[in-house]
């Protein structure tokens, strides 16, 4: 099979008030589209820098390979796929620290919400994203300081499953339709909303809202089989 590779170089401007509040990216990814066992990949040819507003730098090295498999498949539904447009910067970044577990797991998925910022999305499609890869991406991790990943961290083979893959048919459906809850909630309330739970307003990026979605994530492992009400709004 003929291998296509095609090389890209992104221009992906952001204004001074973003690299101030949200960070900035350095430069543009560089790098090549290879053929995946699912999907694409993305191939990167020189490392690629997020840069946080406090100054912490977040590099994806050269040679990572990355798929957007962070991002929850039924996400890109409302979205598109996890490289399309204003995406791509934060989904590359966002990929190799949850495959390579080398920072902390909550200060991991906001630094993905601070580089979709940076990148010019808008605050309630930010906070969708930030929910989606909470709620149904990678497993909790702890930081082994230790361990050093592997470049690529990432392959076709090496990827593991979300708990949200390894559900049965019953359980996904369950976890697709609180998404789009949630989702909803965040859309009407221009971002301020993350959920409403027995009648109480839950605001996104908060600490109950971390709460919330460590609950729903114990709830998809139990199959929601928990008390109704706790679970917030479904949109069926």
């Amino acid at each position: 099979m003929r291998i296509f590779l095609i090389v890209i170089s992104f221009l992906l401007a952001t204004t001074a008030v973003n690299c101030q509040e949200y960070g900035q990216f350095v430069g543009n990814p560089y790098g090549v589209f290879i053929p995946g066992a699912e999907r694409p990949l993305f191939k990167l040819n020189k490392p690629f820098v997020y840069r946080d507003p406090n100054g912490l730098e977040w590099t994806a090295p050269a040679g990572e390979v990355v798929d957007g498999a962070s991002i929850p498949g039924f996400a890109w539904s409302l979205v598109g796929g996890p490289f399309d447009g204003q995406y791509l910067n934060a989904a590359i970044t966002h990929d190799y620290y949850c495959c390579s577990k080398s920072r902390e797991y909550y200060g991991t998925h906001h630094a993905f919400w601070l580089g979709m910022r940076a990148a010019g999305v808008d605050e309630t499609m930010s906070y969708v994203m930030w929910s989606a890869v909470r709620f149904a991406g990678p497993e909790y991790w702890s930081v082994d300081s230790s361990a050093v990943a592997p470049v690529p961290c990432r392959t076709d083979n090496a990827a593991s499953k979300s708990l949200y893959e390894m559900s049965d048919s019953r359980t996904k459906a369950l976890a697709v339709a609180k998404f789009a809850g949630m989702a909803r909630t965040l859309k009407t309330s221009n971002g301020r909303l993350l959920d409403i739970v027995d009648g109480r307003p839950i605001e996104a990026q908060t600490a109950e809202a971390e709460s919330h979605l460590d609950f729903l994530r114990s709830a998809m492992a139990k199959n929601f089989d928990v008390e109704q009400p706790s679970l917030g709004c479904f949109q069926l």
